[in-house]
């Protein structure tokens, strides 16, 4: 994966180099096609990494992220390389003593430019409280546990597990008497839930008989149930009639609709009865980290690696009816996708059930508090301007955190520490641009850096021939 990210930096300086002494375009004109291309082609080639864009860097400016609406993170770095073109091209210039007027005019484009990008956000942030909903907010409670990701799994992990939030979920009830919405992260449950959609086959390699499989399943599923009947009670009191929150966890669901039995990383929602209401299978599993490419086709890349087997990914988004709000989830680095995320909605407006809500649950437990979680808050912070969508995220060792449409944190979990946060989230009913048509227009800029490479590519194929 390192090797991967660092092929970008390289390329950009050769493809610019040749865009600009080959066909005399301008570095500030350049810079900023053939960067974007590049994100945008990382963000889609091998499933797409969009973690560490250029537009990472301007998290905690909502000015100047408000034209994210627009054109997504990529339209943000265009702005930010052709801005620092124009410095760089004016100061070429004075150092080598060359003629000014070209450089003057591409500082004049990038200061135009940047001034348009600046009114917009302010117009954007002026404008934002006038689309915000009157309706009560969601009351959602994040649990943040405080767990590092260990490589091994055993019995004893699995009760320390559930002991942990559920003594969060207790302090979440005694502080805050009234909510909607209690969210555990990805991973927060140990045990699987069974899905079991036709009838069970087995083979004798496996020694046990249909039957004897279909009980135990039955059996499994049945304290699984039991467990969410113990939050809802714990979250809804007998007697308390104003007491009706709902509830979300993490877990891994086994479909015994194939030999062997598909694996998915699921979202699980719980109603105020403890009946599961709703679940969402991650549709974006994490290269090397949930499946390894081409394993399908070579099966022994699984045996070789510490990887037993690969997850399956989910068919299509979801958007759960909690209270007046439909909340659609997306499950760890799935919000570092732009186009995912933007797809999620797209599919869900087509089919009447266009979230309010964007919710994310993640173990971020892996990264043992380094500077992952910074950037994954980042990746968030942008899904929520390009698409005008609240987002919450309950993440296992933080960060978890409150994000408004503008992409301002309204509240942020603590890294590596058990917390409960209580938030209030509106609706903001704004249409975002880029939630309508997507990466197409500066999906030119790939087409450009395609181009470019083709050439590059023929130019050397020739010089060594």
């Amino acid at each position: 994966m390192s090797a991967y990210i660092a092929v970008y930096l390289p390329l950009f300086i050769g493809l610019t180099r040749l865009a600009k002494e080959r066909y005399r375009v301008p570095l500030v004109i350049a810079a900023p096609v053939v960067w974007t291309g590049l994100e945008i082609t990382r963000s889609y080639f091998l499933t797409g990494f969009a973690i560490g864009l250029l537009a990472h860097t301007q998290t905690s400016y909502p000015l100047v992220l408000q034209i994210a609406d627009l054109g997504g993170g990529y339209l943000v770095g265009f702005v930010m390389l052709t801005v620092s073109a124009g410095i760089t091209e004016i100061g070429w210039a004075y150092s080598r003593r060359m003629a000014m007027t070209t450089a003057i005019r591409s500082a004049a484009w990038s200061v135009c430019l940047l001034v348009a990008t600046l009114i917009y956000g302010h117009w954007s942030l002026s404008t934002a409280a006038a689309s915000v909903s009157e309706q009560p907010p969601l009351r959602v409670v994040l649990i943040q546990g405080a767990l590092d990701t260990k490589f091994e799994f055993s019995p004893t992990r699995a009760r320390e597990t559930l002991q942990h939030y559920t003594v969060l979920t207790d302090q979440a009830c005694e502080r805050h008497p009234a909510f909607d919405l209690l969210v555990w992260p990805e991973s927060s449950c140990p045990a699987p839930y069974y899905r079991v959609d036709k009838p069970l086959v087995t083979t004798p390699e496996m020694k046990i008989s249909p039957e004897e499989l279909a009980q135990y399943l039955a059996d499994s599923n049945s304290q699984f149930d039991g467990l969410l009947a113990q939050v809802a009670a714990r979250l809804n009191p007998p007697g308390d009639a104003d007491r009706k929150a709902s509830f979300v966890l993490g877990c891994t669901s086994l479909a015994y609709d194939s030999s062997p039995p598909h694996s998915y990383n699921t979202t699980l929602w719980s109603d105020p009865q403890g009946k599961i209401a709703g679940t969402y299978d991650k549709m974006h599993p994490v290269m090397f980290g949930e499946y390894i490419p081409f394993a399908d086709w070579f099966p022994i890349l699984y045996r070789i690696t510490p990887m037993a087997g690969g997850l399956t990914p989910g068919k299509s988004p979801v958007s759960f009816d909690i209270h007046a709000y439909r909340v659609s989830p997306s499950i760890c680095f799935e919000d570092t996708v732009p186009h995912l995320l933007r797809k999620h909605v797209a599919t869900l407006r087509a089919q009447d059930r266009e979230p309010d809500v964007l919710l994310n649950i993640t173990n971020d437990g892996w990264f043992w508090g380094s500077a992952i979680l910074d950037l994954h808050l980042r990746c968030a912070i942008l899904r929520s301007v390009e698409l005008r969508k609240p987002l919450v995220i309950a993440a296992n060792t933080g960060l978890s955190a409150a994000i408004d449409g503008n992409g301002r944190v309204l509240a942020l979990g603590s890294r590596r520490r058990a917390e409960v946060l209580r938030v209030d989230i509106v609706r903001d009913g704004r249409l975002a641009g880029y939630s309508v048509w997507g990466d197409w227009p500066l999906g030119v800029c790939a087409l450009v850096a395609w181009f470019l490479m083709a050439i590059g590519c023929r130019d050397w194929w020739q010089q060594r021939a």
